[in-house]
């Protein structure tokens, strides 16, 4: 009975790690993008505002749109329809 409960346990502990794991990756990437974005878009030469904010919604995430608010209001506002 002991060796059930302990493979339970274990087992949860796993799918456990692995969520929060996975957690952990989706806000580093998250915090790339917003760390990136803007010269990488620059460096593209993608200079329309809505271009811009679309891309941002589409790939990133929370952190990268507020930043995007703060650069410009179209920006902003395309990469919330681009989140949505």
């Amino acid at each position: 009975m002991a060796t059930i409960a302990a493979t339970m346990i274990y087992a949860i502990a796993v799918l456990l790690s692995r969520q929060l794991a996975a957690e952990a990756l989706v806000r580093l990437i998250g915090i790339f993008g917003a760390v990136i974005v803007t010269s990488l878009m620059n460096a593209l030469r993608i200079r329309d505002r809505r271009d811009r904010g679309l891309a941002v919604g589409v790939a990133s995430h929370r952190i990268r749109i507020a930043r995007a608010s703060q650069e410009n209001e179209i920006a902003g506002t395309y990469a919330g329809l681009g989140m949505g």
